[in-house]
């Protein structure tokens, strides 16, 4: 409230926005996590690892995966609508 009543920028504030975008992160992060369940399962079943170990290598590789794909995703939608309005 001080900043306002001083008149100051409140931009400060402004997180980027991440827009339409939250649910496509959302969802790729769900995925990889699904795929994750999966692949710690076999993992598991084989006797590779210990009991344990991969579940929780699996949600790091997966879920990193699939904030990494949307993000790819991401940058590319928004250098098609930059140049769509330029």
């Amino acid at each position: 409230m001080a900043l306002i009543e001083k008149g100051a920028d409140t931009k400060i504030f402004n997180l980027g926005g991440q827009g339409h975008y939250g649910p496509l992160q959302f969802s790729f992060l769900m995925i990889g996590l699904g795929i994750e369940i999966l692949l710690g399962a076999i993992i598991d079943d084989l006797r590779i690892m210990e009991d344990g170990v991969p579940y929780g290598a699996m949600i790091l590789i997966c879920g990193g995966a699939g904030l990494f794909y949307s993000h790819v995703l991401e940058s590319k939608k928004r250098k098609e609508e930059k140049d769509e309005t330029v």
